[in-house]
């Protein structure tokens, strides 16, 4: 197992599970609104794909939301979540704003910038078959949410907080309780159901 640092002062671990949570600014409660969970978990699953890494659970709450992941030798955690915070409210405002998710060249600048931050918004991906779902989702939810709102957008702006908290998990006994954790959330917060959550088969058999 080896251990590096990057910038920020982050530990990066090959081969280790990253326990992640993301706050919403103010903890403004956007996802109350299913339609941003939905959204959040397009953003998720297509994030999953261009950056090769392992989902092993996740649980959206109305200000936050907690994931588990695997991350590959490719991408670091921290680059992962570049990636999903910034699709994921370039998306929800062009979604707000009525906009087309189909991506342009003057939106993103040079087709030759290969760097990895901007690796999901480079004109090569455009024509994949996995892009090409991904926006197809993003219509239908779009679709669904002027047909929730057709007058008025209850919302007009989204914003993350700066940053993110994480956690490497160390061992076996570690990752089963940020399984229990996530599990236990509507409890936790008070919530009635306990919707927007998911956990890998192979890892469900923490459940208590």
């Amino acid at each position: 197992m080896k251990f590096f640092f990057h910038h920020q002062e982050r530990i990066y671990v090959e081969d280790s599970v990253v326990f992640i949570t993301v706050v919403t600014k103010n903890r403004y409660p956007y996802f109350e609104n299913e339609i941003f969970c939905e959204f959040l978990v397009e953003e998720m699953n297509y994030c999953s794909k261009i950056k090769n890494f392992k989902m092993i659970a996740y649980k959206i709450n109305p200000d936050h939301f907690h994931w588990l992941i695997l991350p590959s030798s490719k991408f670091t955690y921290s680059q992962i979540m570049a990636s999903l915070k910034r699709n994921f409210s370039r998306d929800i405002h062009d979604m707000i704003e009525k906009k087309s998710f189909i991506r342009n060249l003057s939106s993103y600048g040079s087709s030759h910038d290969h760097s990895p931050a901007a690796e999901d918004s480079n004109p090569y991906l455009w024509k994949t078959k996995n892009f090409k779902e991904h926006i197809n989702k993003l219509d239908q939810l779009k679709d669904m949410y002027f047909k929730n709102y057709p007058e008025i957008s209850p919302l007009s702006f989204f914003e993350w907080q700066k940053s993110f908290h994480y956690w490497l998990i160390r061992d076996q006994e570690s990752l089963q309780n940020r399984v229990r954790y996530i599990q236990k959330q509507s409890e936790h917060h008070g919530l009635s159901e306990n919707k927007y959550l998911y956990i890998d088969e192979n890892y469900g058999e923490y459940d208590d």
